[in-house]
């Protein structure tokens, strides 16, 4: 990682960091990906079922903690975070999985958790997205 990464996070809140999974990588991801959307936990939701509108939300699902610490655990999420933060110390949290079945998913409405969950801090994030990391 270089300084300017470390920089726009300071400064923005935010870090893009690119092509930080290979391909073996993103390929566990994706098959734990499935597997939580195959065995959904006791707080899943889901709407419009049988329609190409359905969306599926599950949130700390504890049927996938094993699955999911051991994927945490292959990954380079928690280095890179420790350097993007110049900290010693990472904590996964819990996992939020969706799925917006065949694309054609309803949208979701937005929202910030830290409204219910007052979290603060320079040295946390809420989840990898399409575009970077984010600190909220």
């Amino acid at each position: 990682m270089d300084d300017s990464a470390r920089e726009a996070f300071r400064k923005d809140g935010t870090a893009l960091i690119k092509n930080c999974l290979d391909d073996a990588q993103l390929a566990q991801c994706r098959e734990a990906f499935d597997w939580t959307v195959a065995k959904p936990g006791p707080n899943a939701t889901s709407m419009f079922d049988g329609t190409e509108q359905r969306p599926l939300v599950d949130n700390a699902n504890p049927l996938a903690k094993e699955c999911l610490d051991a994927l945490v655990a292959r990954l380079p999420f928690g280095r890179l975070f420790a350097d993007l933060w110049g900290s010693e110390h990472v904590w996964y949290f819990a996992e939020e999985v969706f799925l917006k079945a065949g694309g054609h998913g309803a949208r979701s409405s937005w929202h910030q958790d830290t409204t219910y969950l007052p979290w603060a801090g320079e040295h946390w994030t809420q989840s990898p997205t399409r575009t970077g990391f984010s600190r909220i």
